[in-house]
C-alpha cells in the first residue's frame, strides 16, 4: 500500500454527516430529539480513531449535524495562494 493510500484511509470524516443524517433518516439508527452515533475508523492499521456525529432532529426531520473528535496531527503544513 502505498503512502498516498495509506493516507486516505487514516481517517475520513467526509461524507460523515450525510451518512448520520441517512442512518437516522432511514430508521437504521433509533432515536429523537439528541441522536449520538460513534464511527470508529483505522483500526485495521493500527491507527485507531473514534468520529462522534450529533445530530438534532424534530418532526422526523435532521435540523442540526455536528461532527468532531480527537486528532493526533501527521502532517503539517502551509497553502499560499
Amino acid at each position: 500500500m502505498s503512502r498516498a493510500s495509506l493516507a486516505r484511509r487514516l481517517l475520513t470524516v467526509c461524507g460523515l454527516d450525510e451518512l448520520g443524517a441517512y442512518l437516522v433518516l432511514n430508521g437504521m439508527v433509533k432515536g429523537s430529539g439528541d441522536v449520538k452515533i460513534v464511527s470508529e475508523q483505522g483500526a485495521k492499521i493500527g491507527r485507531q480513531s473514534f468520529v462522534h456525529i450529533r445530530l438534532a432532529t424534530r418532526g422526523g426531520a435532521v435540523t442540526d449535524i455536528r461532527v468532531g473528535g480527537g486528532v493526533v496531527p501527521v502532517l503539517e503544513g502551509e497553502l499560499r495562494i
